[in-house]
């Protein structure tokens, strides 16, 4: 059971770190868009290599949600934009990972220069975003330890991820109906990719402080056992102890015993001696 525990924090971990690099990816290609060299062959990589990973993240996710729910399970504790509420957080990743695809797609069109259509993938890319940010924020805020440090963490990315949600779907509206305003917008749309990255540090920073904590509780089992293991020799040791005690008093009593007998016999033999000379005596006087 601990193990399976810790095998589906590990997967979360894992998609929390390819969260991070796709957060990356995206504050690089808003750096090269920002810089009108968002058609290059290096932006263009970077940006395909964020969206691979944000959908990836999801899908692990996804995936883990739906092994424990068939499981009957549940999350033992928050996990980045997911809650203990297993159907909960398939939703949340469905929703994730369309967006995810959208933003791909919108990519593509862009490519292609179509770009009326393109804005328009965009408008649900981003409206499908603050959706997922929205969820997590409704799933998590209720379950949320503020005296627990990752737990401080996951709220405050979901807050990071829903600020840079709404960024963008502001951008999408100015973009649709204020297109002239073009310069402000890429100014815009790029100051909601560092909210997405300190989110996605947020999130994996609280999988290290979980890290850590679960570390620590191991070593605590590890260093308990040892001391049970080192009560159970010195119990069995003073057993030993008493026991030979015991037996070594029970000799002791058997040879005191035996001495005793000994030495009634000897002085019995001494007195009965003592008798029988006398008579002898008398009867060499009676010759």
């Amino acid at each position: 059971m601990r193990k399976n525990k810790l095998l589906f924090f590990r997967l979360g971990m894992v998609a929390n770190t390819m969260f991070l690099i796709a957060a990356v990816s995206f504050v690089g290609f808003s750096a090269f868009e920002l810089n009108g060299k968002a058609r290059t062959n290096f932006a263009s990589v970077t940006y395909v290599i964020s969206f691979i990973f944000f959908t990836l993240s999801g899908v692990l996710e996804f995936t883990t949600d739906v092994i424990l729910t068939k499981q009957g399970k549940k999350r033992n504790h928050l996990h980045s934009r997911y809650t203990s509420k297993s159907k909960l957080n398939i939703i949340i990743s469905v929703i994730f990972i369309v967006g995810a695809i959208l933003d791909m797609t919108a990519f593509v069109l862009w490519q292609e220069r179509t770009f009326a259509l393109e804005k328009r993938v965009l408008f649900a890319s981003a409206h499908t975003w603050l959706l997922s940010a929205l969820l997590s924020i409704y799933g998590v805020v209720d379950e949320i330890d503020f005296l627990d440090t990752s737990d401080i963490l996951v709220f405050a990315g979901n807050i990071l991820f829903s600020i840079g949600s709404v960024i963008d779907v502001i951008v999408r509206y100015l973009d649709n109906y204020a297109p002239k305003a073009e310069d402000n917008i890429k100014k815009l749309e790029f100051s909601s990719s560092p909210f997405w990255l300190a989110n996605a540090l947020c999130f994996l920073l609280a999988d290290i402080t979980r890290s850590a904590h679960l570390r620590k509780q191991k070593k605590n089992r590890e260093d308990a056992y040892r001391l049970e293991q080192v009560g159970h020799l010195t119990e069995k040791s003073e057993e030993d102890n008493n026991s030979t005690s015991t037996e070594n008093e029970h000799k002791s009593k058997k040879i005191n015993n035996k001495t005793d007998k000994e030495g009634k016999d000897t002085e019995s033999q001494k007195k009965s001696k003592q008798v029988k000379e006398p008579e002898e005596e008398s009867f060499n006087d009676n010759l």
